[in-house]
């Protein structure tokens, strides 16, 4: 299950790929053997068993590095994406780097998780991915739960770090997810799509995100539980 087509010794990164028996990952791998740095290891976790939230949190404990770079098997890695995410990971203060990927580009706090970077003890501590959102909105999720458990502060986004998808992306909307998402996240939602230009426009919105916050308190008093730490 667990594959390293590339390894370090003591590695400065950890690339954690989700992907299955049945897809080609031979893309993103020969992208990333052509880096312009050579000290990470590459980890595909490799398992039609697991979800792409399992996958990612296997591939977080078996990480050897305290930097662990996010991208997917369909994806292609400039040749400075490595190193440019170690660049941002040198200011000691940053956990969490969200960059860009060619085709979805929607500006910070969307957290794209085929162009994430995290230190591997704060995703841990925080329980890694959540696979009740597994295939929509787990990778938002989790950049949400990294704000409210370290603040903006320690979050970085980078419009200049870029991962190529070729294609089309493979997720799609699931609306059982997405409820569950904005009872959750109902100011935060709000907060990032919505931009009222109007006194009316804002009396609505203002009410209606009042109504999202009470329904998401009584969701997250009543029926979520949090991931335990990895």
């Amino acid at each position: 299950m667990i594959l390293r087509p590339l390894s370090a010794d003591s590695p400065s990164a950890s690339i954690v790929i989700p992907t299955l028996p049945s897809r080609d990952h031979s893309s993103v791998v020969e992208s990333l053997r052509r880096q312009t740095v050579e000290n990470f290891e590459v980890i595909l976790v490799n398992s039609d068993e697991l979800d792409v939230c399992e996958a990612r949190n296997a591939g977080i404990v078996e990480a050897d590095s305290d930097i662990i770079l996010f991208t997917d098997d369909d994806c292609y890695a400039p040749a400075t994406w490595v190193e440019t995410a170690l660049s941002r990971f040198e200011n000691d203060d940053i956990v969490l780097l969200e960059g860009t990927v060619d085709v979805h580009s929607p500006g910070p706090r969307h957290y794209i998780g085929a162009n994430l970077g995290v230190d591997r003890d704060a995703a841990r501590r925080i329980g890694g991915f959540d696979s009740r959102f597994a295939g929509w909105r787990d990778d938002t999720e989790f950049g949400y739960r990294m704000e409210s458990a370290l603040g903006l502060d320690a979050i970085q986004y980078d419009p200049d770090w870029e991962m190529l998808h070729p294609g089309e992306f493979g997720s799609r909307r699931k609306l059982l997810n997405e409820m569950r998402f904005k009872l959750l996240y109902p100011r935060r939602m709000h907060d990032l799509i919505t931009t009222p230009d109007e006194p009316l426009r804002e009396l609505y919105v203002s009410t209606r995100r009042e109504w999202y916050r009470i329904c998401g308190r009584l969701y997250e008093t009543l029926l979520y539980s949090r991931p335990e730490p990895l």
